[in-house]
C-alpha cells in the first residue's frame, strides 16, 4: 500500500490495517510507505525545493522550515499524517509480530525490493526523503 493511507482519516486507515492483518496468511507481508512528515523535519528544505523544481507547488510559495512538514500532513488531499512511529506501534498492537522500517526501495524480500514506485510520479530524490517504508509480517 503505497502512498494511499494518508489520503483516508485515521479510523478509516485503521481499519485497513487491521483488514489486511486479518487477510493475510501466517508469514504474509504488509508493505507500507507513506509521507512521514518527521522526516521532513530533518529532509524538508530539501524536499520542498525539490517540489518546486518539479512543478508540485507554486514557485511563489515560501514555507519556513518549520512549516514544510505541514504541506506533507495536510497538502494533496492528505487526511491524517502518518508517522514511521505511530505506524510502528499500531501494527505490533494489531497482532504483526514483526514490523520493520526500511529505506524506499529496499526490502527484506528479493520479490518486494525495488516495487516502490511514487518516483514515477514526482522524482526519486522526492520520493527518498519524504517517504517512510514499513514490511510488518503477520
Amino acid at each position: 500500500a503505497e502512498h494511499v493511507i494518508e489520503h483516508v482519516d485515521f479510523v478509516a486507515g485503521l481499519k485497513f490495517l487491521t483488514e489486511a492483518y486479518r487477510v493475510l496468511s501466517v508469514g504474509g507481508v504488509l508493505r507500507l510507505a507513506f509521507p512521514d512528515p518527521v522526516r521532513l523535519g530533518t529532509h524538508g528544505a530539501a524536499w520542498f525545493a525539490e517540489l518546486k523544481r518539479l512543478g508540485k507547488v507554486k514557485p511563489e510559495l515560501e514555507l519556513t522550515p518549520h512549516q514544510v512538514p505541514l504541506l506533507a500532513a495536510v497538502g494533496f488531499g492528505h487526511r491524517m499524517a502518518w508517522t514511521e512511529g505511530l505506524a510502528y506501534q499500531l501494527l505490533l498492537g494489531i497482532g504483526f509480530r514483526r514490523v520493520l522500517p526500511l529505506a524506499y526501495g529496499a526490502s527484506q524480500y528479493a520479490e518486494l525490493t525495488g516495487v516502490d514506485g511514487h518516483h514515477k510520479t514526482s522524482s526519486l530524490e522526492c520520493a527518498k526523503l519524504e517517504t517512510t517504508v514499513i514490511e510488518a509480517t503477520k
